[in-house]
């Protein structure tokens, strides 16, 4: 028999027991994934994690717990993972899990200051490319070694699973200003966990049931195209700025070596060596600047010129659906009434005399 059931929400606060991330300090790790199943709304960032079929992962969604069966997304936000260690005494089932091209962030990196120490979000943080699927949710049930009581355990590992936005978002249903419905199962998963482990179970394959909502899927697919060019084309444009930034500073590096191994050959004193160490650091850093800034500016150009081609090839995509809307359904009923007509033409001329047939 299993002890009294628990709900667990966490966001990073480990468990020893369980092996989750470290506390919130500089080293707590943040799931990170590039998974999207709403291409309309191409704002979330990786850290915004989407659990779901679509993101490379069969078992993304345990589809034989009465938890989880039958749900489609789930929206996980900068969620922390679950690690099972060894020896416990327990079993642990997942119920949630990410795809398997997944990074870690460190909380460190999620944030930067502004030179006024403002805190804001860092919208490129450095991402570690795990390529496993991590386990966000997971029933824990059995006796742990060393305790005389069993438990029967649910453990998220993300807190924000119950945020007010959630409900407010199943609650608005399909919004026009958003322009896509954003259709979300943290509100039935968060209600299933609690029923479940209630033992009342009337309520959980009700929760399931949802209006399908159709989509232009080969659009879909066109944007989805195009949002990957998109990102590639940025990815790029960040490698080459980066790439002309460390040969601006190998060219610093470089010269100071030289002035280096000058005073080791005694070719200039350190005097000399002093001056003109400081006159070089000088002269190449206001050099770095210069090309950081232009290279920055070719960037942000480059970029909002790839956004720019992105929006414009939507829009035109967009236009060519409506004209297909628009042209292609009369197709059909006005070659069946043309048939029809020429049918019904010929048969009422069968019998005629040709010479009364005008």
């Amino acid at each position: 028999k299993s002890g009294d059931p628990i709900v667990y929400y966490g966001s990073a606060p480990a468990t020893p027991s369980f092996g989750m991330a470290p506390p919130l300090i500089d080293n707590v790790v943040v799931l990170s994934q590039k998974y999207n199943p709403f291409p309309k709304i191409s704002d979330f960032p990786p850290e915004f994690v989407f659990i779901g079929a679509g993101s490379g992962s069969n078992d993304a969604i345990n589809n034989t717990d009465a938890i989880t069966a039958g749900l489609k997304h789930v929206m996980l936000l900068g969620s922390g993972y679950i690690k099972p260690i060894d020896e416990t005494g327990l079993t642990i089932q997942p119920l949630l899990r990410t795809g398997p091209a997944t990074s870690t962030v460190k909380s460190s990196d999620m944030f930067t200051r502004t030179m006024f120490g403002q805190e804001t979000i860092n919208e490129n943080p450095d991402r570690l490319l795990i390529n496993q699927p991590f386990t966000t949710a997971a029933r824990i049930t059995g006796q742990p070694k060393g305790s005389a009581t069993a438990i029967n355990v649910v453990l998220v590992a993300d807190i924000d699973m119950l945020a007010a936005a959630f409900f407010n978002v199943r609650n608005q249903g399909e919004n026009e200003m958003m322009g896509a419905y954003l259709d979300l199962d943290n509100v039935p998963f968060s209600f299933n966990v609690v029923d479940s482990l209630a033992g009342d179970d009337r309520f959980i394959d009700i929760r399931k049931r949802k209006r399908i909502h159709r989509t232009l899927t080969a659009f879909e697919r066109g944007a989805e195209e195009l949002r990957l060019e998109t990102e590639a084309s940025t990815k790029q444009f960040n490698e080459d700025f980066e790439k002309e930034i460390r040969k601006e500073e190998d060219k610093i590096n470089d010269r100071l070596e030289e002035l280096a191994n000058q005073r080791l050959a005694n070719q200039i004193d350190d005097r000399q060596y002093t001056i003109k160490r400081q006159a070089a650091e000088e002269q190449l850093q206001r050099s770095l600047t210069v090309k950081r800034e232009r290279l920055a500016r070719d960037l942000e150009e480059a970029v909002d010129e790839a956004e720019s081609n992105h929006q414009l090839e939507i829009r035109r995509m967009q236009n060519r659906e409506k004209r297909l809307a628009v042209f292609m359904p009369p197709i059909l009923p006005l070659a069946i009434g043309i048939g029809v007509f020429f049918w019904r033409r010929s048969r009422e001329l069968e019998g005629a005399v040709k010479s009364r047939i005008r």
